[in-house]
């Protein structure tokens, strides 16, 4: 059977232009645990994300989902173990930090205000809700 070959680069770039180009529901994808999806849920109900944002939340809710695990791994044992170079921070708990951090980059990336409506706004700009003028 004689079959064009394709390249990786044509076929990730059907592969996302077909994903991006569909306008997609905005019910949770079935890949994310419960956290995943409260954190999609939420986040979708909310704010209006275009597609590219869509790919960063799933990034957000896939970490979410990795800290839930990330606990559960460390639950009911120490923090501290013991190994062969002596006591050191159970591994998951390093990790769990290093996800914490991406998933706050993560979200930010996505620039959504978050806390009290009250509370000071984040000096950035172009931060979801803000209005742009076009009087100068």
């Amino acid at each position: 059977m004689n079959r064009p070959l394709v390249s990786h680069t044509q076929c990730f770039t059907y592969i996302w232009s077909d994903i991006l180009s569909t306008k997609r529901a905005t019910r949770a994808p079935k890949e994310l645990n419960d956290t995943g999806k409260k954190l999609w849920n939420r986040v979708l109900r909310d704010f209006e994300l275009a597609d590219h944002e869509e790919l960063v939340l799933l990034q957000a809710c896939r970490i979410a989902d990795n800290l839930d695990r990330l606990q559960l791994e460390m639950t009911g044992t120490s923090l501290v173990i013991d190994s062969s170079q002596g006591s050191r921070i159970h591994p998951a708990l390093v990790e769990a930090r290093q996800q914490s951090l991406a998933l706050a980059k993560v979200m930010a990336s996505l620039r959504i205000p978050f806390g009290d409506e009250d509370a000071q706004p984040q000096k950035r700009s172009g931060v979801r809700g803000a209005s742009l003028s076009s009087e100068r």
